[in-house]
């Protein structure tokens, strides 16, 4: 027999995903079905957006609401789990003033559009990836430098530049890891863009750098690395900055998608930094390798 959820209950469930967690725990855990395996050892980190609202304010998008770690540590046959907020400098400003105060992809300041006229000071919530590399604890975002975190303690450190490898770059939330080789990728300006790929060493010390013109505008989230190319896929959407710029919308309602243009990819090898583009039909995944992992 084959039981399936009604359209009600599923749009319930997902609606969950959406629902602020505003305290911060630490126990451990004793309601456990089965044993832990003794030899089970270490921390498992998991990072993600985790409120939704400011004081009486809601926020405007996933994207936008502020990371929350999660983090079960087993040791001896038991797991003890805690949960702790970012601070970062706007969840830190937020909190005081309960009320929204920075512009995100998908939010917008309360008082209209005079209040967000000219505003270009979003939001880093921290909220995408968590990841230990290089002795460091990094909670990640799209569009920013991450946000190194205390493993032990989760307390948050701050805005970590790597050494000033970042200047004006993102640096994705999305990195891979390929034969103990840290890789990961970042974007600065608007149209055309420059995309800059970085290989760190297990020490989070750069190997090497290569970076790239992207003509236009493009939303580069996810990239793929095998042992001798980089993948990345560019998307033809389109961004109008000037209802943007004025404070008449957020980022994500001045994109666009443009189905009579093509969706290209980008072929990097790894070994000379030569670069390939082959065009395809249009087409938009979201989180086009988050799942397929490295080969």
């Amino acid at each position: 027999m084959i039981v399936t959820s009604s359209p009600s209950q599923i749009a319930k469930d997902w609606a969950k995903g959406y629902t602020s967690q505003p305290s911060e725990y630490e126990y451990q855990i004793k309601d456990i079905e089965g044993q832990i395996p003794p030899d089970l050892q270490g921390t498992l980190f998991r990072n993600g957006p985790g409120l939704f609202e400011v004081g009486r304010e809601t926020i405007g998008h996933v994207f936008d609401a502020d990371g929350l770690l999660r983090v079960f540590r087993f040791q001896e046959g038991r797991v003890n789990f805690q949960t702790r907020y970012i601070r970062t400098e706007s969840y830190l400003k937020e909190q005081k003033a309960q009320k929204i105060l920075y512009r995100g992809f998908g939010t917008q300041k309360p008082g209209g559009w005079l209040a967000n006229l000219f505003n270009t000071d979003v939001k880093n919530p921290a909220n995408t990836n968590v990841i230990y590399w290089g002795g460091k604890l990094w909670a990640m975002w799209e569009g920013g430098s991450p946000h190194e975190v205390n493993p032990e303690t989760l307390e948050t450190i701050g805005l970590d530049n790597l050494d000033d490898l970042l200047n004006q770059e993102t640096f994705s939330a999305h990195p891979k890891i390929i034969d103990g080789t840290f890789i990961n990728f970042g974007v600065s300006g608007m149209s055309p863009q420059t995309l800059t790929i970085w290989e760190l060493d297990e020490r989070g010390k750069k190997i090497k750098s290569s970076s790239y013109v992207v003509d236009e505008f493009s939303l580069l989230h996810d990239f793929l690395v095998t042992p001798n190319y980089y993948i990345f896929i560019k998307h033809p959407l389109r961004l109008n900055p000037l209802y943007w710029l004025l404070g008449i919308k957020s980022l994500e309602q001045c994109l666009n998608f443009d189905n009579q243009d093509k969706t290209k990819i980008f072929i990097i090898s790894r070994n000379n930094q030569q670069m390939e583009t082959l065009e395809t039909e249009a087409f938009l995944g979201a989180c086009h390798f988050c799942r397929w992992g490295i080969s």
